[in-house]
């Protein structure tokens, strides 16, 4: 009887252990992984439509391979992909084809698949996320030792396998650079305080900026995070690295609008509209507060 009991505790764990990897949410077309999860779950249907043939189709680089080959196994890796994001399902598989050829020990990756819905945009039921700055997915983010060496993100610089290299070799700058920056500089002061400065942050931040889409996708991981005081900083230092585009400007008044900060978001609507007169959001969203502040 004991150890039948014993037996039962251990197949217990077992199960739920394997039932904690591979979840999925959602059904038919709109199903999606969440949470930690491995290279079964992504060989199942359908995401084997996409994971099995990326793994095939790509030949990593034998000399990148055979340099991997020497130090990989000294790292750990973590991914936060999206099983509903084309770059994922670009660069995952790819991974896998890299690591693989690299005899690198998969029990020491951990792959966590991130949620698609705004309500948990970005974020792994078990928060896997959490203090990691996960903005963009892919995130491949290598550790030595429990401490990061470097991360790529979204795309690679120049290959997946030569980009890990760099990052081994310690020669690396990951995509959205900027946003790092700005994350770094919100941990060590308050939004406030951080607003009162943007236009000396916008300067020196100026050449990392190539896209208003940079910091607005980085502001909607904190808005939805519920750090909205950032949401609004990083928005508003957009509109300061792009003071002509419409979409900074206009997100940022969208913000300060369901913020009730109705004469603050007119002003940047009414930017909007000096340089798009037909803007239909600007114009909607401009003729809704002034119907407020009348009421």
């Amino acid at each position: 009887m004991k150890y039948m009991l014993l037996f039962l505790i251990i197949h217990s764990a077992i199960l739920s252990q394997a039932q904690s990897f591979n979840k999925r949410e959602g059904a038919a077309k709109n199903v999606q992984l969440v949470g930690k999860i491995n290279q079964e779950g992504l060989s199942a249907p359908p995401f084997n439509l996409w994971f099995v043939k990326n793994k095939q189709a790509y030949a990593p680089n034998a000399q990148a391979i055979n340099e991997l080959k020497t130090s990989i196994n000294e790292y750990t890796i973590t991914v936060f992909m999206g099983s509903w994001c084309g770059d994922s399902k670009r660069l995952v598989p790819r991974l896998y084809n890299i690591l693989e050829a690299a005899n690198f020990d998969l029990d020491r990756l951990t792959m966590v698949a991130v949620a698609r819905d705004r309500a948990h945009y970005k974020q792994s039921p078990g928060g896997e996320q959490e203090g990691q700055l996960i903005h963009r997915v892919p995130t491949i983010i290598l550790l030595k030792d429990g401490k990061e060496k470097g991360r790529i993100v979204e795309s690679a610089i120049v290959s997946l396998e030569n980009d890990m290299l760099a990052i081994i070799q310690g020669a690396y700058t990951p995509n959205h650079h900027l946003v790092t920056l700005v994350d770094q500089k919100l941990d060590q002061i308050e939004p406030r305080t951080f607003e009162k400065r943007l236009k000396k942050y916008a300067k020196k931040l100026q050449p990392l900026a190539h896209s208003p889409y940079q910091l607005n996708t980085y502001a909607n991981i904190l808005y939805y995070d519920l750090q909205k005081e950032k949401a609004l900083a990083v928005l508003h230092l957009n509109t300061y690295l792009f003071p002509d585009n419409t979409t900074a400007l206009y997100n940022y008044g969208y913000r300060l609008m369901l913020s009730d900060q109705l004469k603050k978001a007119a002003i940047f609507f009414k930017k909007v509209l000096e340089i798009s007169p037909t803007n239909k959001k600007a114009l909607d969203a401009l003729s809704k507060i002034e119907s407020k502040l009348k009421s």
